[in-house]
This record gives structure tokens, sequence and C-alpha cells, in this order.
């Protein structure tokens, strides 16, 4: 709005003036903008009543349409303690006999008590400690292999053991193996078992060779049985059997070796393309600004050199400098030539394309290197430190200010990268002297390693014989110390089921020794023997009719039983199955509760008091009233606003004239007051609840409560009518809800009101309003016009008599 000085002359309350002559014009437009806020209002009421009848139709009514909703059953046992029964709806009536055979449980694997030895101690065992510290591991870990089968996971999957693998590991690589698996720190065991219940989730867990079933005894987690089983099998290799387990081994290390050397030259690559590309441009052009600083030197009273700080002159030089190397890069004509080229389509050779890729790098380095350097919170300071020497003599130097410290960090990661590359090959290196130990190192460099030449390409020799093949491996370090092993493999296994067979000869005549027993697994509750408990389904017997789970859950023709416990055949448990009585009826009610909120709402907002007189306040009205006084003006208005209204009255008497219709059933018509459901007579209702049922006999129904109940009756003795009757009853209101809330040209879909005619509505006065807000913008801007023409003239008129009057004086 304009700023308007006037008056000056006549002395006049232009404004005021003003706005007396365009205040019909306000006051339409006033007008107006109540009548939209009260249509506002009116959509807003609407809005929730819609919302709670479209709830009621989605929900309860239409449940109630459905014969299946009443068809509610219940279950009862005779002994809890045996099972829990629930029925559903496809439950048969009538009693069951069941009998509990068999629990389901999960396999478990308890493993025995372990140790630790540490520095020639017993020690305890943590999370942390390594296999090759478990007390009896020795160099089972070192290249052990263990066979997981869990039957939930499927598929065998091996755990590879080393002697660096911690207990934490192990037990990470059972639960990869499919297991769950836990160590109990505070009771020194390994606890397995199977992650679901029954025989679908059994598993087992055997060494694959000799190692792998001396890892498991250390680990506590070999049976006595499972341990002479396992040492029979390895006891029994022949040669043939020996060559091939460690040839398997052998092709099994050689491509872990070759992946861990492919991962090395990976990295090499990626180490030496860095220190060659991006660090070295970042070094080069960080020396560029380096050398364009000049230093400020500051002294103390002595004479001594404090310190230097680079000027901030030369740094801005420098900051150039780099710059300009910049642009040079991204303008120069090679570039653009090479960029034109591949942007029309060409395809650049190797050396255009390193051309191309060497402008971007140099590029990005100078960027990186200004906006490091650059920073204006750098310390630009270098600081004089003097340190004392043995001979009482000091040193000083001056400190790294942050741009010498840059400098030095790119070359410090140079350098590393350097080591890590000579570390990598010097891996890489040991892995070849793995196999051949005559290896020489100078066969590649960093420079010249390439998978073709750093992989290891040495086959395992081909023998007929063990001793054939232990002759033809001589030279293959890795393939002669895998066969030996394998061979003492199954030399210590002969030992061991030897030793196994003679404790159990003690054992038979009552000779055996304590360690005999250890050994057998014969009153171990604490060595290091594993106690094993298999899984195992559940098994259940219906009315003679035998049935298997994996859990203890089982759901038979509508039953759902939960087996607890176990009983016996001469005790069976009995099953009662009935109609669900309560159920029906706590179902009919609440849907009665729901439907009577409903129509008491439509008939406290048609029977509304009056609020004739009352209009939206306007600002203004608002300023001069209590927050209190505006709420309680305002709610008088949007209580009053479905006052006597036609659509409301429509909907509210259909429903409860649907609701009081007759329904024959084989020969006999009933109504809702067959069943003991009715209103209350006009006195005896509440204000706004006379279209309200209540349910004879109803408990939480205080003006009924003491008559018969003839519902609970009824589903009682003839649950079949009481369904057919409230199926009827509420698709006849469904129905008629459902024609109601169709779409038409006034209304949207599942819409009780005409909602696009109130949005029209709406729109139209907000179309109206803005056209009377240019009314009185143009009427204010007319008389403002003349008011300004009068001053104009009386100015002029004030200044000829001034002129006048000085003629006369």
């Amino acid at each position: 709005m304009p700023i308007r000085l006037s008056g000056m002359s006549s002395g006049l309350d232009t404004d005021a003036i003003v706005q007396a002559l365009v205040s019909s014009y306000s006051t339409t437009k006033t007008n107006l903008e109540k009548a939209q806020t009260k249509l506002s209002w009116k959509q807003d009421a609407w809005k929730t009543l819609n919302t709670k009848v479209y709830s009621f139709y989605t929900g309860k009514l239409s449940a109630m349409r459905l014969s299946s909703s009443y068809s509610k059953k219940t279950s009862s046992v005779s002994n809890s303690t045996i099972a829990k029964v629930t029925a559903s709806s496809g439950a048969v009536n009538g009693n069951q006999k069941l009998i509990v055979k068999q629990l389901a449980s999960a396999g478990y694997l308890t493993g025995g008590v372990i140790s630790a030895t540490k520095d020639g101690e017993k020690a305890s065992v943590t999370g942390s400690t390594k296999l090759s510290e478990i007390t009896g591991m020795g160099d089972y870990a070192n290249g052990g292999t263990l066979k997981v089968k869990a039957t939930a996971s499927g598929g065998t999957k091996t755990v590879s053991l080393t002697s660096d693998m911690t207990v934490n590991q192990f037990v990470a690589a059972l639960k990869d193996a499919g297991l769950s698996a836990n160590f109990d720190s505070g009771n020194q065991r390994i606890f397995i078992n199977s992650k679901t219940s029954g025989l679908d989730g059994e598993f087992t867990l055997e060494g694959a060779d000799g190692n792998g079933t001396g890892a498991l005894k250390a680990l506590g987690l070999l049976t006595s049985s499972e341990a002479k089983n396992n040492y029979s099998t390895v006891a029994g290799w022949t040669d043939a059997d020996v060559v091939a387990n460690a040839k398997s081994a052998y092709n099994s290390k050689i491509a872990s070796y070759n992946k861990t050397i492919q991962s090395y030259l990976a990295g090499n690559s990626s180490l030496k393309n860095a220190n060659e590309t991006t660090l070295a441009y970042r070094k080069e052009y960080a020396e560029i600004y380096a050398a364009k600083l000049s230093y400020e030197d500051t002294y103390d009273a002595d004479g001594k050199l404090v310190s230097q700080t680079a000027t901030a002159a030369s740094r801005a030089e420098a900051f150039k400098a780099v710059n300009e190397k910049i642009d040079a890069l991204k303008n120069s004509d090679r570039k653009k030539e090479l960029e034109d080229r591949k942007a029309a389509g060409e395809k650049l050779n190797d050396t255009e394309t390193a051309e191309l890729d060497e402008f971007n790098s140099r590029i990005a380095a100078a960027e990186k290197v200004a906006g490091d350097l650059g920073n204006d919170t750098l310390l630009v300071t270098r600081t004089r430190k003097e340190t004392v020497n043995d001979d009482g003599s000091t040193t000083a130097v001056m400190e790294d200010n942050d741009i010498d410290k840059y400098i030095k960090g790119i070359s410090s990661a140079i350098k590393t990268n350097e080591e890590t590359i000579a570390s990598n090959m010097e891996a890489i290196y040991n892995l070849h002297k793995e196999v051949d130990s005559s290896f020489d190192e100078t066969s590649f460099d960093a420079d010249s390693a390439t998978e073709d030449n750093a992989l290891i390409t040495v086959d395992f020799a081909e023998g007929d014989t063990l001793d054939a093949a232990t002759a033809a491996n001589s030279a293959n370090k890795l393939a002669s110390d895998l066969i030996a092993s394998y061979k003492a493999q199954r030399e210590e296994a002969k030992t061991k089921l030897a030793q196994y067979e003679e404790a159990q000869k003690k054992a038979d005549a009552g000779q055996a020794s304590a360690a005999d027993n250890e050994l057998l697994g014969i009153g171990s509750s604490s060595g290091s023997a594993a106690v094993r408990i298999t899984g195992q389904d559940a098994i259940i017997e219906l009315n003679g009719a035998t049935f298997t789970s994996n859990t203890n859950n089982f759901s038979v023709n509508g039953l759902t039983i939960q087996a607890l416990s176990v009983n016996s055949a001469s005790d069976p448990v009995t099953i009662t199955t009935d109609t669900d009585v309560d159920g029906i009826y706590n179902m009919i009610k609440d849907f009665f509760k729901e439907y009577n909120e409903i129509v008491n709402y439509m008939d406290e907002k048609y029977n509304a008091s009056s609020a004739k007189g009352y209009e939206p306040l306007t600002d203004d009205e608002k300023d001069a009233m209590t927050d209190t006084e505006i709420e309680k003006w305002e709610t008088k208005i949007k209580d009053s606003l479905l006052r006597k209204d036609n659509t409301l009255s429509t909907i509210s008497n259909s429903m409860k004239t649907n609701m009081l219709k007759s329904y024959e059933i084989n020969g006999t018509k009933y109504n809702l007051s067959s069943f003991g459901i009715a209103t209350l007579s006009y006195f005896t209702a509440g204000d706004n609840e006379h279209g309200a049922f209540h349910i004879d006999g109803n408990a939480d129904d205080s003006q009924t409560s003491g008559n018969t109940d003839k519902l609970r009756a009824a589903i009682a003795s003839d649950p079949d009518t009481v369904v057919e009757f409230f199926s009827k009853l509420t698709t006849e209101v469904y129905n008629d809800l459902t024609k109601r809330m169709s779409r038409t040209n006034l209304s949207s879909a599942y819409t009780l009101y005409n909602d696009k005619q109130m949005n029209t509505e709406y729109s139209n006065y907000s179309t109206k309003i803005s056209e009377w807000e240019t009314k009185i913008s143009e009427k204010e801007d007319y008389y403002y016009k003349k008011f300004s023409s009068m001053e104009s003239a009386l100015s002029k008129l004030n200044s000829q008599q001034s002129s006048l009057s000085n003629y006369f004086s």
C-alpha cells in the first residue's frame, strides 16, 4: 500500500473520509469472508461425520454381513499342563482325544571345559584367545578343516582353521556355516545348537581330516564315540587316500595363495599409480606454492630469531602461481583437442587416453593444493624451538608451519606407499618359498610383477604309490609337507584308536583308570569330552492319527495345538470344542455400541441449538475479546452448522429405518426386538439418544441389564438363525450406505455429502473476495485522486493569498 500524505492544505482527515466512502464495499468483502469461513467449518464438520460413518461402514458393519465373522469357536483341554488349544472357525464341535508322545527339541552340543596355555602357564580362555593357545591344540589348528552339515541351511560347509584364529572368530565361522554358537567364558565351554528345533534343524560337526579331529578334541567339541569313529576313519586311510588328501589340500592352498597374490598385485598397482600421479602431482604443485613464499623474521630483545611468518602478499602470489597452472592445464589446446575428438565419438588410442587422464589428474591435484593451502586458517608461522643437549648446550630449530607439514605429509605418504609395495612383494616371495624353498626373488620385482609371472603355477606331481608321490614332489616344499602331514595323521590315528580299544577293554573288566574313563567320556562332567543331544520332532496322536512337527505347534482341522509336556496313552487329554457364544455376543454388542455412537452424534448435530446472530469474527472483533470468549463464540457457530440439515436428516432416517426392518427365516419373521434389542421409550431415552438400541440383559447397560438376555439365549440355542438375521440386516444397511456414498457430479466416492459442490463454492468465494478487494483498491485510488486535486487547488490559493498580503504589508 502506498504511503499518502494528505490534508496538508485542507486540514481534513482524508484517510478517514476515504475509508468511510468505501465502507460499503469493505462490508461486502467482509461478509463474503465470513461466509467462506463458515463454509470451511461446515466442510470440517461433514469430514468428521463422514470419517465416523466410513470407519463403521468398512469395519464392523462390513464384517457383520459375512457369515464367516460369526464362525467363532472356543476350545478347552482337560489338562492344561499337557497342551494349550485354540480353535478357529473351521474347527468341529465336539470332544477329541490327544496324546503328546514327544516334544520337539533342537540339537545341542555342549563342549567340555577348555583351557589355554600362555608362556608355559595354564590360563583362562577368552574370546580373543588364539586357537594355537588352547591346551592340547598343538599344530592341529594350522590347516585343520571341519565339516559342518546343517540340515536347515542345506549342504555341507567347511570351516578352515588357522593358528591365529581367535575363539570369537571360530564361533563366528560356525555361525556362518549355519549353526548357533557361543563361547561362555564363565564356564569355559563352547555351546553349539541347531538354529531350529526338530529333525529339520539337525546338524553334524566333524573333522575333515586328522588335524580337524584333533582340533575338535582340544576345543572340547568331540564326544568320545565321535572321536573313536573319526580316528577309525583316518587310521583306515590307504596310501592312495593320503596322496589324494594331500593333493586336495595342496590345490586348495595354492588357490588361496594365488588369490592373496592377486590382492597384493592389485594393491601395489594402485599404490604405484598414486605415487606416480596423484601424490607426485600434489607434491609438485605444493612445492611451486612454497617456492613463492616470502617470510618475515621476528627477533627478540637479544637479537635471536624467534619466528618466521609467510607474508600475506607472498601467499597471494603463491596462490596465483598455482591457479595459473590450473588455468594453463584447463585451457591447453592439446587437452581441448583430445576432449573434442572424444566428444565427437572418436576412440582415442591408449597413449592419447593416458595423456588426457594426466591432464585431468594434474588439474585435480593442483585444485586440491590450491584449496588446502589457500585456507586462511592455516598456521603459516615457523616458531623457534630450543632443545637442551646432553652436554648442556642448546640446539635451536624452526618448527614447521602447516605448509611445511603439508609438503612433508605428501612425501611421507609416498614413502609409506613404497614401503607397503616392498612389504607386499616380500609376502609374495614368501608364498613362493612355501612351495619352492629355492625360489629366486630376482625372478620379478614390483615393476615387472604381473599375474603371468607372479602367480604360483607349480602343480602337485602325480605318483602311482605313496613313495612315488613323495619322490616326485621332493622339490615342492608345500606338497612334501602335506604328504608328510597326512601320513603322520594316519599314524597318530592308529595310535589313538589303539588307546581307545585298550581303555574299553579295561572298562569292560572293571579296571579302567581315571584317564581311561576320561578318554571314553565316562563320568566326565568337567573334562574335555563333549555332550551331544540330537534334535527331534514333536509327535502327537489326535483321535488315533499321528502328526509330527519340527516345533511343538500343530495345526489340525481348525485346531491350533501347542504341546507342553508328554502324557501316556492311558491318560489322554480331552479337547472340547464348541460355539463361542460370548465371542458372537460381544461382536454384536460392539456393533451396536458403534452404531449408537454414530446415530447419537447425528441427532446431536441435527438438533443443535440455533446460532442465529452469530457470525465468524473479524480480526478487529477478536482483538476486543479474550481467547475464552473467542473459543465460546466460534464453538457456538460450529456446533450449529449441521442443524436441521436435509442431507444429514436423510442419512440418519435411512439408517434408523433399515435397522427396524423384519426378515423371514425358515417361515418365521424376525426383527431386532425378537432378540431383545430395541430403543428406549421417548421419556426414558436421554437427549439425542432416541435412535440408540439397547440389548436386554447387557451387563454394561444400566437401562436394560435386568431384563432377560434373549440374544445370548438365541446364540446358544439357534446360532444359525441369529447369524442369518444379522447378516441380512447389516447387508441392507451396508448396501444403502454404499448407494449414498457413491460418486456423483456433486460428491466424491465414499462421501455422504456434496464435497465437490462445497469445494466449488469455496473457490467461488475466493474469486469474489479477490474481485471486491480490487474494487475497494480502485475506489480508494479514485477518491484519493479527487482529494489530491483539491489539496493542490487549495495550495495554489493559499500561495496567491500570501503574495497579495505581501503587497499590502
